[in-house]
C-alpha cells in the first residue's frame, strides 16, 4: 500500500514525463508538413494535455 507521500512522488514523476511528451509532440507538430499526419498529432497532443491536467489534479489531491 502506498503512503500519501509516495503517491505524490509517483504522480509528480508521471507528470514530469507527460510534460516531456507534450513538448516533444509540439516539436513534431511544428515540423510535420503533412496535413493528415498533423491532424492525428494534434489529437494525440490534445489527449496528452488532458492527461497532464488530470495528473496535475492528482498531485494536488495527494499534496
Amino acid at each position: 500500500m502506498f503512503e500519501r507521500e509516495q503517491l505524490r512522488d509517483e504522480f509528480a514523476d508521471i507528470l514530469n514525463r507527460q510534460r516531456q511528451v507534450a513538448e516533444r509532440l509540439e516539436k513534431l507538430l511544428d515540423a510535420t508538413p503533412d496535413a493528415e499526419l498533423r491532424t492525428r498529432l494534434q489529437e494525440v497532443r490534445d489527449h496528452t494535455l488532458r492527461h497532464l491536467e488530470l495528473t496535475e489534479r492528482l498531485v494536488e489531491m495527494v499534496s
